[in-house]
């Protein structure tokens, strides 16, 4: 957005912004205000899902905004998520998503915990897999093989809102 060649270097004369990132709610905050400076009209809609449902169209959407401007979004925004919600200004889509993606962080340090424990006790992380646990459940690991690599059980949760100890 910043910087000599950025979107808000030139006037964006009523131009509708609509920003899908997942970040801090005082970060959106501040870009929108640099967007409403330079003239134009700011949405964010940060959305919840997966590759699959991106492609298909079958999105969360979170927005933040005036009612109009999401209002005017919402055409483009319909063809990429099966639900929008609208839920409150500027800011408010940013705080929904983290906190949908809050319990996925503390399961992913739970798992995190549970490969340690295993780790420290010598158990491999596929005998936890096929045991049915819910590690296995969860379908992210690849299914187990005879003489398979042994991972390091790492969780960062920095994910959470890029970018990572941002302030």
């Amino acid at each position: 957005y910043e910087g000599a060649d950025g979107l808000l270097s030139g006037g964006l004369d009523g131009t509708l912004i609509i920003d899908m990132s997942t970040i801090r709610p005082e970060t959106t905050e501040r870009v929108a205000a640099g967007v409403r400076g330079a003239g134009g009209r700011f949405v964010e809609c940060p959305v919840g899902g997966s590759v699959t449902p991106a492609r298909n169209g079958q999105l969360l959407g979170l927005a933040g905004g005036e009612a109009a401007d999401v209002e005017a979004a919402r055409p483009l925004l319909d063809q990429l998520c099966r639900r929008l919600d609208h839920v409150g200004p500027v800011g408010a889509g940013a705080a929904m998503k983290l906190a949908v993606n809050l319990p996925l962080v503390v399961y992913w340090e739970a798992v995190g915990e549970a490969l340690a424990i295993a780790d420290s006790a010598g158990v491999p992380w596929l005998w936890l897999a096929s045991r049915g646990s819910l590690l296995w459940k969860a379908r992210v690991w690849p299914k187990p093989f005879a003489d398979g690599p042994q991972y390091t059980a790492r969780v960062d949760s920095c994910w959470l809102a890029r970018p990572c100890g941002a302030s």
